[in-house]
């Protein structure tokens, strides 16, 4: 299973409800055509838009290792890896699942996030 995470940073720019609505759109046209789980967080690691089914297989790991939940961490750090990159990142979750990682950036903002 591939899931896609990417991050947003809202520190850096206002983001609009259009913006929102376009991102949505675009990322449920992406998850439909791939099959692939999508995920948008934040700079500090929180979901806030999630399209497409989560894999079961996820939803095990996460009840089995509860407060200890080390995948979420592990998404952050990747995120600011392809961030820094500017490009995808690919990596391995603590469950051995194989995940990417792009950055958002609205191109005005671009100078603005380095």
């Amino acid at each position: 299973m591939l899931k896609l995470y990417m991050t947003i940073k809202s520190k850096v720019m206002v983001i609009n409800m259009n913006f929102i609505n376009l991102l949505k759109d675009t990322l449920s046209t992406y998850s439909y055509s791939t099959d692939i789980c999508l995920s948008v967080i934040n700079e500090i690691g929180n979901e806030f838009i999630n399209i497409g089914k989560s894999g079961t297989f996820c939803k095990f790991f996460k009840e089995c290792t509860d407060d200890l939940y080390p995948c979420s961490q592990t998404h952050l750090y990747a995120a600011k890896q392809s961030e820094k990159l500017g490009e995808a990142y690919i990596f391995s979750c603590p469950a051995g699942l194989i995940h990417y990682t792009v950055p958002i950036i609205k191109k005005m903002y671009l100078k603005d996030l380095f």
